[in-house]
């Protein structure tokens, strides 16, 4: 997943959206070789801030056009990561407002409120926003650093929501895959074991079977496997060699016989 840093700013003023361009906005190339040629004269660093990240940033200037603009970027499946919400927008929807509506059309958007009043408490913003790890409020006018930091952990906070996010969707897929593998695996299973019933049962009625012929026939009839050892011994085998087919089943069939005729 490649990083977003698509940034809105929703504010009534022009001059914040200057402000907010100049700060993490894409710094001009004719800047970005001044930096450099800096670096190179004084072989120093430049101080905290002369080079940092910078943010493809949107304006609106009302609450209802910035959730256009929102919505529009979902539909192309370029969404914001970040919104910096003016509270006071007259005369359309103030902040309060604005973040509940951007929410609905996109509920990962992380939103920072920017008030320079007190229109309202922290309280207030809870009983209409509820708590949320999404929001952040910030007094105007705010410190450079301050906006770059917010600007840069919130878009990484929104980078890692959506890959937990996706990763999360990839293992449910794995484990339904895998789940309906074992599903099918287990089918298949119990149509062996079946089978294996039905086949045994064909069995035991097949000896049951064999077992009632041998014992109702006239002749003896004797069976041994292939080392000479008896394993069946009919009635009437009992009654022609005397021994029950307990006492004989088992045994080597020689003995059955004298010696003249083994």
């Amino acid at each position: 997943m490649s990083e977003n840093q698509r940034i809105l700013v929703i504010d009534d003023n022009e001059a914040i959206h200057s402000d907010f361009r100049k700060v993490i906005g894409p710094r001009p190339a004719e800047s970005a070789a001044l930096d450099q040629a800096a670096r190179e004269l004084f072989d120093e660093e430049l101080p905290v801030g002369g080079v940092t990240r910078s943010y493809e940033i949107d304006s609106a200037f009302q609450g209802q056009e910035g959730l256009e603009l929102v919505r529009r970027a979902s539909a192309e499946g370029r969404r914001y990561a970040l919104a910096f919400v003016d509270v006071r927008m007259p005369p359309g929807w103030d902040g309060i407002e604005t973040a509940q509506q951007l929410w609905r059309a996109d509920p990962d958007l992380q939103i920072v409120l920017c008030t320079a009043y007190s229109d309202y408490s922290w309280n207030d913003m809870v009983l209409k926003l509820g708590e949320t790890d999404r929001l952040l409020v910030i007094k105007k006018p705010f410190d450079n650093i301050e906006v770059r930091q917010i600007a840069c952990a919130l878009t990484t906070k929104w980078q890692l929501t959506q890959q937990v996010r996706q990763h999360l969707s990839l293992l449910a897929t794995t484990v339904t895959a895998r789940t309906a593998d074992l599903a099918e695996a287990n089918r298949l299973l119990l149509i062996e074991i079946d089978e294996r019933r039905k086949a045994l049962d064909i069995l035991k009625e097949t000896e049951a079977r064999s077992r009632g012929i041998l014992e109702t026939v006239a002749d003896a009839i004797i069976t041994i496997n292939e080392f000479g050892i008896i394993e069946t011994f009919n009635r009437a085998a009992e009654e022609m060699f005397g021994y029950h087919a307990a006492e004989i089943i088992g045994q080597s069939a020689l003995g059955l016989m004298p010696p003249p005729h083994r």
